[in-house]
């Protein structure tokens, strides 16, 4: 109980102290950031210190950024940043406090999510375009073992024949899953078997004659 009051005098005490000068007194600059000196537990966020902070940041056409990070007992951290910084790249630590417009960190954080939406839309063409490819070779290697020459018309007749059976499997099993799925959450997906069975009997058709390859768009 002793060491516990102990404990709690010593915060107390402290927190009125002031350490590195005191807010608003600059202990160094350097770079994107500037140490500050602060008082109390935590108190380091007064007013003098941010204005500080945000005119050093300012003079780098910067934004002022704050995550509780200390030079020892000595001075707050202020970082200077032209992009929003949500964890501190000293210590990890969330952000606190910034002056970071928050109309510019809505049209970042919706061109980070356009951009990831763009990569995940661009790997789902080429794994689509894989998977084609894969049933077109199934579709020739079969037609080879059943003894049609290569680049006769039975050979493109056989091949496109077995390519579209595996489209129309293909598609019922995709159908078979929406099913299952809207069945189990009560949502609706809006499919179009006939246009996608078409489509990728298109592509198949482009991949088979040649004029298109795996690297250029069908």
């Amino acid at each position: 109980m002793r060491k516990v009051i102990i404990a709690v005098f010593l915060s107390l005490l402290l927190a009125g102290c002031a350490t590195g000068g005191g807010p608003g007194n600059v202990v160094k600059q350097q770079d994107d950031y500037i140490h500050l000196g602060y008082e109390g537990w935590f108190g380091y966020l007064h007013d003098a210190n941010k204005e500080k902070a945000v005119a050093y940041c300012s003079n780098r056409d910067k934004y002022a950024f704050n995550f509780y990070d200390q030079v020892g007992n000595s001075a707050a951290i202020f970082i200077c940043s032209e992009k929003f910084l949500s964890e501190s790249p000293i210590s990890g630590n969330m952000v606190v406090w910034s002056n970071y417009p928050e109309e510019l960190r809505e049209k970042e954080e919706l061109a980070r999510i356009t951009e990831e939406r763009a990569k995940l839309k661009e790997q789902e063409i080429k794994k689509k375009k894989v998977e084609l490819l894969t049933m077109i070779n199934e579709a020739k290697s079969t037609c080879k073992e059943l003894g049609f020459k290569e680049d006769s018309d039975k050979f493109s007749d056989c091949a496109l024949k077995l390519y579209t059976q595996k489209i129309d499997q293909t598609i019922k099993q995709k159908e078979t899953v929406i099913v299952q799925t809207q069945a189990s959450s009560g949502s609706m997906t809006i499919y179009d078997p006939v246009r996608d069975n078409q489509r990728m009997i298109d592509q198949g058709m482009k991949m088979l004659s040649g004029r298109c390859t795996l690297g250029i768009d069908c």
